[in-house]
């Protein structure tokens, strides 16, 4: 469900649901401490995935090193609230953003092997023959 937190430890109203909401909906009583200071919650702040799990995941589906992958994780990290970009010029955003999911879907693609590696423009960025062979045959 996500974290509970009084009103005055709620940090991201936009990411967070009312108990009272909840209570309506489930028609149930929610009595639930404060995470921060033990006051009774009224909110709960919706949890998000950490990264490096599913990182750490994709190592185990795929039985091969995710180093580059959690580098590429580490840097954003670096620049990127889990909430939104914090202190970057408007400007650079989409730059930085583009940057980052460029590289991140290429190490999914050395992971997985979704596309062909091939540089040509003959397979149009589908699959290659060879891996819809290979899937088929599982």
């Amino acid at each position: 469900m996500g974290i509970p937190v009084c009103k005055k430890h709620i940090k991201f109203i936009k990411y967070s649901i009312p108990i009272e909401d909840i209570q309506q909906k489930l028609r149930k009583s929610i009595k639930i401490k404060c995470k921060f200071c033990n006051r009774n919650a009224d909110y709960f702040t919706l949890a998000m995935p950490k990264a490096s799990a599913l990182i750490g995941l994709a190592e185990d589906l795929s039985g091969k090193s995710t180093k580059n992958l959690m580098n590429i994780y580490s840097n954003i990290s670096r620049i990127l609230h889990p909430y939104g970009f914090v202190e970057i010029r408007k400007e650079a955003v989409f730059s930085l953003w583009a940057r980052d999911f460029l590289n991140i879907m290429s190490e999914i693609n050395n992971l997985f092997g979704f596309v062909n590696q091939s540089r040509s423009s003959s397979n149009n960025g589908k699959p290659s023959r060879e891996l819809i062979d290979k899937r088929n045959s599982r």
